[in-house]
Parts: C-alpha cells; sequence; structure tokens
C-alpha cells in the first residue's frame, strides 16, 4: 500500500490540485480509481472571464472527466477516460 499510495492519491486528485494531493493522507475513504489519464490540450492565451466557459465546452467532450484551463499557461488540463476520450472534439475546441 505505501509503495502505491502516491500514484493513487494523484489519480483520484482533481487535475488542478495534483501538487497538494501527495501530501493528503485520507487514502483510506477513497474508492480505488478508474483508468483515467492526463491530456494537455494547447489553447493559447485565455482571458480569465473565458476560462470558465472553455473549462464547461471541454468537459462536456465525451471521455473529458475533468477540465482545467490555466489562462497564464495557454493550456488545458484534462483528465480523460482514454476509452471514450474525442481527441477530435477537443482539437476543435482549443482552434476557436
Amino acid at each position: 500500500m505505501e509503495a502505491t499510495l502516491p500514484s493513487f492519491v494523484t489519480k483520484n486528485a482533481r487535475a488542478d490540485a495534483k501538487g497538494t494531493a501527495r501530501g493528503m493522507s485520507v487514502a483510506a475513504t477513497m474508492r480505488w480509481p478508474r483508468s483515467y489519464r492526463s491530456y494537455v490540450a494547447r489553447c493559447g492565451q485565455v482571458a480569465r472571464g473565458e476560462m470558465d466557459v472553455l473549462a464547461s465546452r471541454l468537459q462536456a467532450v465525451p471521455g473529458v472527466v475533468r477540465a482545467v484551463v490555466a489562462p497564464g499557461e495557454g493550456v488545458a488540463y484534462l483528465n480523460i477516460d482514454p476509452v471514450r476520450f474525442d481527441a477530435d472534439a477537443v482539437d476543435s475546441i482549443v482552434a476557436g
């Protein structure tokens, strides 16, 4: 258990809380995670007022579990279900 705990906690953490997730010790109450993957979509500069709209649009794409837009970085961090993920739809959304 000790060897798999960091991976387990990271897989359960929200995309915007990955760094702080490692310090948590509440793994006993967590469910075993599905096999999600991380995906980074380059979306260019996004105005702060548009972050939530873009994140909502991305999260509506089949296979996207969570979407967090990092406006200063010009990317969106996604947690995806690789079996259902539609990369073409994400690329279409971030292309504008």
